[in-house]
C-alpha cells in the first residue's frame, strides 16, 4: 500500500505542477501581440472552464482507481460439493469484496457450487503492485 500512498502523492504534486505551469502559460500569453481574432470574455471563459474540468475529471478517476485497489483482494475459487471445499489452485483474482459478493450470489441463484473466497491477507495486491511497479 506504500506504493499506493506514493501514488497519491504524485497526483497532488502533479496537480501543484499543473497550477504553476498553467500561471506560467498564462503569464506567457500576456506577454504574446494581440491577435487579429477577437475572443470574447466569454469565449476565454468558456475554453478555460472546459480545459479546467477536463482534467479535474481525469484526476478524480485517478483517485477512484486508487481507492478501488486498496479495497480489492485476492480470491481463489473453489466448489463446495458435499460440505467441503475443493479449491482449484489456478483459478485466483482480484476483486472487491462487493464484487466476490455479487458473484457468489449469481452462483447461488444459478443453483451452481462454484464460490469465490478470499486468500489471506489482502496485503498480497500490494506486494504484487510494489514488484510491478
Amino acid at each position: 500500500m506504500d506504493k499506493l500512498r506514493e501514488l497519491e502523492k504524485r497526483i497532488q504534486e502533479y496537480v501543484q505542477h499543473a497550477k504553476e505551469a498553467e500561471n506560467a502559460a498564462l503569464e506567457k500569453i500576456r506577454e504574446y501581440p494581440e491577435r487579429k481574432i477577437e475572443m470574447t470574455e466569454a469565449d476565454v471563459l468558456r475554453r478555460e472552464l472546459l480545459r479546467h474540468h477536463t482534467r479535474i475529471l481525469l484526476l478524480d478517476e485517478i483517485q477512484e482507481w486508487i481507492d478501488e485497489l486498496q479495497g480489492m483482494c485476492l480470491y481463489q475459487l473453489y466448489s463446495g460439493n458435499g460440505g467441503g471445499r475443493q479449491f482449484s489452485q489456478n483459478v485466483r483474482q482480484y476483486m472487491t469484496e462487493k464484487e466476490a459478493a455479487e458473484v457468489n450470489a449469481t452462483y447461488k441463484t444459478n443453483g451452481e457450487t462454484l464460490r469465490w473466497a478470499r486468500i489471506e491477507p489482502c496485503v498480497l495486491l500490494a506486494e504484487e503492485l510494489e514488484s510491478s511497479l
